[in-house]
């Protein structure tokens, strides 16, 4: 597995699955930072923006992403983040 460092002046993305799991790690010894995901409206036409979430420093968050509710119009999924210490990791199930 492999995490791809943050580029914060540009949204990050990734082509998605059915099912995936986004892994999203603070690679910063000390500092706490904060990152994104963007949704878009389910078949119930809820959305739930993952907003400014934030990873203590070293700390590993994992999701778990359905396309209803994640997956674009161009069948990506959409994160930012707050430092380039944030790196993010894909595993589709």
């Amino acid at each position: 597995m492999t995490f791809t460092a943050a580029i914060v002046a540009d949204k990050e993305q990734f082509v998605m699955g059915n099912t995936d799991v986004l892994l999203a790690w603070n690679s910063d010894p000390t500092n706490p930072y904060t990152f994104t995901i963007s949704s878009i409206a389910d078949e119930r036409n809820r959305t739930g923006d993952i907003t400014t979430y934030s990873l203590a420093a070293g700390e590993i968050g994992a999701f778990r992403l359905k396309k209803a509710g994640w997956q674009q119009a161009d069948g990506k999924c959409y994160l930012e983040a707050s430092n380039a210490a944030i790196k993010f990791a894909v595993l589709a199930l």
